[in-house]
This record gives structure tokens, sequence and C-alpha cells, in this order.
């Protein structure tokens, strides 16, 4: 067996180091460990050196676990000799490479950005919510100013143009209203006519009402729109996509991270940002699926292993923007009072040939990509593709509703006009029967005599009684036909 002696971290560091209820290990490290290990094995035996056939052995050694809610427990195992070689995704710094040796470095990461997978929800009510905006407070005073001003314009002009004008009443409350509805028609450009100052003193005020009406209705177009433009940006701020880890303090972003050295690197390239550190990667991507927070900077390979193997968050989040503080991994292998190790150049001849070799390259790289998946951006929606969306839904929908009141109305025209056309028919149909003036000029005597004129040329019997047939017989004689 092998004298090696490897040490890990207990309780496992996903994807690298998974550990198992029944102790056991998997993982992207632990499988590439093993690889390596047998590599190390061939290689040893290819350089015949006993010592190092020795300590190599021929079969895996046992793991030396440590308790590691930082990486100082992983490398005192090292300095106090406990173990040979050290592993659980750690990082390959000029600080640790004064102290330790490494093996070359098996995978390249740095810090990613991690987002919730969250279409923006656009119905029917924000779309009118926001097509006429929120209450906008210059906007609602434009109304108070623009309606006031119309008052006190009213009260000059009906004492302007009360004996003078036959289109606003010389009576106090009607006239003010008169002239209050022009100073309103005006002002809003809308210009109907119907009302109009006659005196030249009236005109003069007219035309400085116009540039007050003009301002005032400016003013609440302008409030409206700079709300509605403004609701947009605000969505813009919090739902465009991240391109770049500096655009963190210029949004209002909550950000989440892992440990200590993460948040001092989202500080470092964004100094505004409202970072906030987890004790643990559950509560971590726990607070982005809650909306807690909006936005996670991890190690990129464990954010892709979060993103694309990790069962609870599959098909929840999306990695977002560049990969930024590229770092790479490597196994730490100790210097046995001071000097290097008799196995580092062993290692390091292993994992190149794992690396390099022709049969093993590929299969190896395959390995490590499992673990991780596809490092493919999931492609969200844009906020402006949301709003077009549901602008567009909710047009189809008015659109059909017009098109089902344009043929309600049409047949309703056509129903009315048909029924008002036959009545006139009738109409002119019977006032020819009874010989009258079609322009309506004649009393109840003329119709009484008409009728009875009528009822004799109906009566073929001369029975004094129209039975049914001789009323149906006599109205189609007229020409009579009942719709």
């Amino acid at each position: 067996k092998s004298a090696l002696k490897v040490g890990l971290c207990s309780d496992g560091y996903m994807p690298f180091v998974i550990r198992h209820p029944n102790g056991t290990y998997t993982g992207l490290e632990i499988e590439l460990w093993e690889k390596i290990y047998y590599m190390m094995i061939d290689v040893a035996k290819e350089r015949n050196i006993s010592r190092e056939i020795e300590l190599v052995g021929d079969e895996l050694p046992d793991y030396v676990e440590v308790d590691t809610p930082t990486v100082k427990p992983q490398l005192d195992l090292l300095r106090s000799g406990e173990a040979d070689i050290v592993m659980c995704a750690l990082y390959i710094t000029m600080a640790r490479a004064r102290e330790f040796d490494y093996g070359p470095a098996y995978l390249q990461s740095g810090y990613q950005m991690v987002v919730k997978i969250s279409e923006i929800d656009q119905t029917e009510a924000q779309v009118f919510l926001a097509a006429f905006g929120e209450p906008q407070p210059m906007a609602i005073f434009a109304v108070l100013l623009l309606t006031t001003l119309a008052l006190i314009f009213a009260q000059i002009t009906w004492m302007l143009e009360r004996n003078n004008n036959n289109r606003i009443s010389p009576t106090y409350g009607p006239g003010v209203f008169d002239a209050w509805w022009m100073a309103m028609t005006t002002a809003t450009t809308v210009g109907y006519g119907d009302r109009v100052p006659r005196s030249f003193v009236g005109r003069c005020l007219m035309v400085a009402w116009m540039i007050v009406g003009i301002y005032c209705v400016g003013l609440y177009a302008g409030s409206v729109t700079a709300g509605v433009i403004s609701k947009q940006l605000q969505m813009q701020q919090r739902y465009a996509k991240i391109e770049d880890v500096s655009e963190l303090g210029e949004r209002p972003l909550r950000i989440g991270v892992p440990w200590a050295y993460a948040l001092k690197t989202v500080q470092k390239y964004s100094p505004k940002a409202n970072v906030e550190m987890f004790t643990s990667y559950d509560l971590l991507y726990g607070a982005l699926a809650d909306g807690r927070i909006d936005v996670v900077v991890d190690d990129k390979a464990t954010a892709l292993y979060k993103v694309n193997e990790d069962p609870q968050w599959t098909d929840k989040f999306t990695i977002t923007g560049p990969m930024f503080e590229p770092v790479d991994y490597g196994m730490i292998i100790s210097r046995p009072g001071g000097d290097e190790h008799p196995l580092h150049k062993v290692l390091k001849l292993a994992t190149y040939d794992l690396f390099k070799g022709e049969s093993t390259k590929q299969k190896t790289l395959d390995d490590m990509s499992s673990w991780l998946g596809s490092q493919e951006i999931k492609r969200t929606l844009s906020v402006t593709e949301v709003i077009s969306i549901g602008v567009y839904n909710v047009n189809i929908k008015l659109a059909i509703a017009f098109v089902s009141m344009c043929a309600f109305l049409c047949f309703f025209a056509w129903t009315y006009g048909r029924r008002k056309s036959a009545q006139t028919k009738m109409r002119s149909v019977l006032i020819a029967a009874l010989d009258l003036n079609d322009k309506g000029d004649f009393d109840r005597h003329i119709v009484r005599r008409a009728c009875s004129k009528l009822f004799d040329k109906f009566d073929d019997d001369k029975s004094d009684c129209l039975e049914g047939n001789e009323i149906e017989d006599g109205l189609k004689g007229l020409g009579f036909e009942h719709p």
C-alpha cells in the first residue's frame, strides 16, 4: 500500500470533493487524483528509483480528514507532516508557493457571477400602469395649476364677454362655465371653436392664456412621460443582463458571496457594491432562489456545478458576464525539512502525462467537464423584449375587442336600419292608401274620414265588418308588405 498521506476536507467541497454518509469520497478532484496516482505508479517504475517506488506503492493511499472552515487546517497537515499532499479545491497562490510545492495546474478558474433565471412577467394590468404611469407629483401640480388658472381666466372672460358674446351666457354661473370650457379647450389645443372671445381685450387675454395653457399641458405631458421612462429605466437597472463585474456597484443589486476573499475581490472591482457574505452554500444559493439577493459571485467551477449539475438548483440559475480574477487549481505537496518532496517530480510528470497523453487527455477533460456541465450562458429576455411582448399581447386583445365591437355595431346598425326602412315604407304605404298629404299636414278628423273610406274599400261584401282575409287582400292590393 502507498506510504503517501493525502489530506482532504472532511465536509467536502462540491464538485471537487463530495463526502458520502458511508465515509467514501467522489468528486472531480477525487477522480482526478485516482487517475494521477496510477500514472505515478508507472512514472516511478520508469524512473526506477527505489525510494519513489516504495513511497508510491501500488494501492491508493488512505485519506487524512480535517475540518476546513478555512484553508489553514489543510496547510497545517503539510507543516506537521501529517500529510504529504492535500487537495480540496485549493488555489495556486504566490504566498503558498513560497512555503509548499504544487503539482501542475489542472484547472483554470476564477470568479463568476450567477443570477436567477426569472422571466419578468408583464401582465395586462402592468402594461396599462406603465402606459398611464404612476401618479407623478409634478403632473398633478400641472393639472391643479391649469384648472385653477382656468377658473380665474373664466371669471375675467365672463366679465369682458357677457354683454357682447352670444356664445357665453350673461348669467353668472352658466356664463363662467362657458368661459371655463373655452379656456380648457384652448389650453389643451382641442379648439372646438364653439366659443371664442369677441372683444379686443378678450382676444388679447386669450393669447396670454394660450401661452399659459401650453406651458401647463406641456408640463403635465413631460411629467407623465418622464415617469414612464423612469419606470422602464428602473426595470432596466434591476433586471438587465449584467455584462461586467463593475456594474454591480452601479446598479441597485444585492450581491452574495461564499467567503471573505470573494467579498474583497468584488469590492476591489466594484467598490460601491452591496455585498453580503453567507456561511454556507445552501444559504447563499437559497437566498438567490428566494430573491433576497440578486447576484452570487462564486468560484467558476463551483458555480458551473451548482447551475448545471446540482439537483437542488438545476434549471434555476445561469452564469452571466465574463469570468474575472483568474486563478489555477493545483494539488499542494509538502517540503519535508524545507527540501523538495521525493515524489514532487513524480507528481508533476504523472500529471503532465495524464493531460498530454494521446490516450488519456480527452478522456480526462471529458470526465472533468461532466462535473461542471455546460459553460453556455442561458439567454433570458431583456426588459425591452418583455415589455414589447406584454404590449403586443395587450394590442392583440384590444384589436380583437375593437373588431368584435365594430362587428356588433355594424350588425346593430344594419338591423336597426332595416327595421327603420321597413317602418318608413309602411308609413309611406299607409299614408298613400289613406290618400293623405305625405308631408304630415293633417289632423285627426282628416285621418278619420280617410280611414272610413279605406274601410269601405276593403269591405267587399258591404257587411260593415272586415274579416281577416279582406284586410289581408286589401293590404296586398295596396302593395303593403310586413317585414
